[in-house]
């Protein structure tokens, strides 16, 4: 038996449990019928001595007149197992319906104990091996102490039958003992069979079945919640394996083509001799398709980020319209080839909490599409404003516009609508755009007429001290 595993720990803990508990109802059972027997004899004891005390108290002249006392004596010793005993102020034996086998050191005792009490008490005594309960109480009349009365009974059945009882409580605990341990044992094992199923079920789920959950037992217990929690833990896990998927699937994607054609034209410039122009022209076209893959790589990697759970890791607030002022800047400077109007209208000090790089990666892609799909000598607008407790940023342009079939698609990794294949591009721009303003809390929305242009809206929480 395994003595660390947590049914062999419920087994005991709940058998000692359950043990101590009974135990203590024993106990209780056996000072409770202690209690009570003791206190009828008691009340028995009381009653009759006080009777004596009241007689002997009522002729103070006579207390030394043994035969005077005699049949008052006699009269309780018919009662079965009463004794009474009549000692005078110096201790010495008046009366005694036990006659002979008395110790007279324990009367002398039990007489010290009632002068010193100045009251009666209740106390147990053996005599000539026998137990006995005695009633002690010291005798006045006007103030003068005339002696002690002593009345008892013997005990020695109601220890008995208390010693009775004592064995016999004693015998079904220890009979009850096996039951109880297996009775712990059955409940533990009742207890644990959902965590065992739980273990089985989870032995079979692997990095090809993560969507597989296990069954909720709707058992509104313990059970239930860790069920819960392993199935989360199941998505959490299964939803990274996607992403780290779709990462590898992306960087395959993209940098099979451009790397197959670096290794052509490499492998044909080495195939034999060629001019220097030759070599020239080979290195500029692997210059530029090692710069297109790295600005490629790039963008999966803020694409990555923008999925990942660290965006809380290092956050600065920042002044959103100084860079939206900087960003304009860089708008006109891309807009001045094609004619393109660049308008603005920002609000001063809008401050939001997030990265700041990455949030320009956003919103300079927003603005890259923007031209890149507008035709010469037409407007984009660019405004900044708050509402609410959000920064709100609209980019308008008069471009060709995103028809309703394309609309559903423009957040997909790597999607292009037919319409705009022969402009440069990488379908990844949207995307990014979105999973970055997404892990800012904020909200990427799409406006698009077909013809008359595109308005993208994005809405971003300020920081505490703008609301």
């Amino acid at each position: 038996m395994n003595f660390h595993s947590i049914r062999f720990r419920l087994t005991f803990w709940y058998s000692l449990t359950f043990f101590l508990g009974l135990l203590l109802a024993f106990a209780s059972f056996y000072l409770i019928t202690n209690r009570v027997l003791f206190k009828q004899t008691d009340s028995s004891l009381i009653d009759h001595g006080q009777k004596v005390v009241e007689v002997v108290s009522r002729k103070p002249d006579s207390i030394n007149e043994i035969q005077s006392q005699r049949s008052f004596i006699n009269e309780f010793s018919e009662i079965p197992g009463m004794l009474v005993t009549i000692l005078d102020n110096k201790s010495q034996v008046v009366s005694s319906s036990m006659m002979c086998c008395y110790d007279q050191k324990i009367f002398e005792s039990l007489f010290q104990q009632a002068i010193a009490k100045k009251e009666f008490l209740i106390t147990n005594q053996a005599i000539s091996g026998e137990n006995m309960r005695f009633f002690v109480s010291p005798v006045y009349s006007q103030n003068l102490f005339l002696g002690v009365v002593l009345v008892s009974h013997p005990i020695d059945i109601i220890q008995k039958s208390l010693n009775s009882i004592l064995i016999i409580l004693a015998v079904i605990s220890v009979l009850l003992l096996i039951p109880t341990v297996i009775g712990g044992y059955l409940l533990s094992k009742k207890a644990l069979l959902p965590i065992s199923d739980l273990s089985e079920k989870l032995k079979f789920i692997t990095t090809e079945n993560l969507h597989q959950k296990v069954a909720d037992p709707h058992s509104s217990d313990e059970i239930e919640k860790l069920i819960q929690s392993f199935n989360l833990l199941l998505d959490r896990l299964s939803l990274a394996f996607k992403r780290e998927r779709q990462f590898i699937g992306d960087i395959a994607h993209e940098l099979k083509t451009p790397l197959s054609i670096m290794s052509g034209n490499i492998e044909l410039a080495l195939s034999k001799y060629h001019p220097p122009k030759e070599y020239q022209k080979v290195l500029k076209e692997t210059a530029i398709d090692a710069n297109n893959m790295s600005r490629t790589l790039n963008n999966i990697l803020d694409l990555a980020w923008s999925q990942a759970d660290n965006f809380k890791i290092n956050l600065k607030t920042f002044n959103l319209s100084k860079i939206l002022e900087d960003l304009n800047e860089i708008a006109a400077s891309l807009a001045r080839p094609k004619k393109i109007t660049v308008k603005s209208s920002l609000v001063k000090n809008l401050f939001v909490s997030g990265h700041p790089d990455k949030l320009i990666r956003s919103i300079l892609n927003i603005i890259d599409n923007a031209v890149k799909y507008s035709p010469a000598k037409t407007t984009i607008t660019i405004s900044l404003s708050k509402k609410g407790q959000n920064a709100h940023l609209e980019i308008k342009d008069q471009g060709k516009g995103i028809t309703q079939k394309d609309l559903p698609h423009i957040f997909d990794r790597f999607y292009r609508a037919d319409s705009v294949k022969n402009i440069e591009g990488s379908g990844l721009g949207l995307a990014i755009a979105e999973g970055i303003i997404n892990a800012h809390q904020g909200h990427l929305h799409v406006d698009s007429t077909p013809g008359k242009g595109t308005r993208i809206t994005i809405t971003l929480p300020l920081t505490k001290h703008n609301r």
